[in-house]
């Protein structure tokens, strides 16, 4: 156990030494990432089906956490 512990730092240790190394290409390539997310995300979202479908989620969402919190508070 302390074996794989030591081990499992080492890892760490390494794994920071190179996202320091790699700082402006890691940052870059997160900011890429997050950019095509947003897009993909904006492009789900601008057809009005899926606006609709994901306010009827919240609301059965909320619905089953008033209807839980009023089982669980009796």
């Amino acid at each position: 156990m302390l074996s794989s512990a030591f081990v499992a730092g080492l890892n760490l240790l390494v794994a920071v030494v190179v996202w320091f190394a790699n700082g402006p290409d890691a940052r870059s390539s997160l900011w890429t990432v997050m950019t095509g997310i947003g897009r993909a995300a904006a492009a789900f979202v601008a057809d009005p089906r899926v606006t609709i479908a994901i306010v009827v989620f919240q609301v059965v969402a909320v619905a089953a956490l008033v209807a839980l919190h009023r089982l669980l508070r009796a």
